[in-house]
């Protein structure tokens, strides 16, 4: 009876993991992220202008830091970058950006994305893009991200595995 507990616990790690399994530490990544990305949009609505730095934003990730880097990047009058770059090769990054769109009134208002990138370090062609008024993720190194898309890769094999065995 143990035995078989000791079993369950090693084949079904999804059920039994809360802060460190690799799917609830990208989530970090992510969420951070998507704070950084929604700050931001505020702090244009407010001051017409992007914030350069997480400290403008007020902002503070120390409990993350190990796990992931945070920085906002790149910034113009138009658009503005951030990263959540993992510390660990078994996790996703991310790359997100705040675009600033004019609609036919000649209003301004922003639009953002979050985009997983594909290798775990960060280059600029993996900045997302602002194609006919809608971002994009750069089709050179990211891609947009569905939700089932956050389990880490090692989660990602396992689930496989238990798939198969079932």
């Amino acid at each position: 009876m143990l035995g078989s507990l000791g079993l369950g616990l090693v084949l079904f790690p999804p059920y039994f993991c809360i802060d460190m399994c690799p799917h609830h530490q990208n989530n970090i990544g992510k969420s951070g992220l998507q704070r950084i990305t929604a700050t931001q949009q505020d702090y244009f609505l407010n001051n017409s202008t992007f914030a350069s730095s997480l400290e403008d934003l007020q902002l503070s990730f120390e409990t993350a830091s190990k796990i992931y880097q945070f920085k906002i990047i790149n910034n113009s009058p138009q658009e503005s970058y951030a990263y959540a770059i993992s510390q660990d090769q078994g996790l996703y990054s991310f790359v997100s950006a705040v675009f600033v769109v004019t609609d036919s009134l000649g209003e301004k208002s922003t639009t953002s994305i979050v985009c997983g990138l594909d290798q775990p370090t960060f280059t600029n062609q993996d900045l997302p893009l602002l194609q006919e008024q809608k971002p994009i993720c750069s089709p050179y190194g990211s891609r947009e991200l569905k939700n089932e898309d956050f389990l880490g890769k090692s989660q990602q094999k396992l689930w496989q595995w238990w798939q198969f065995w079932r």
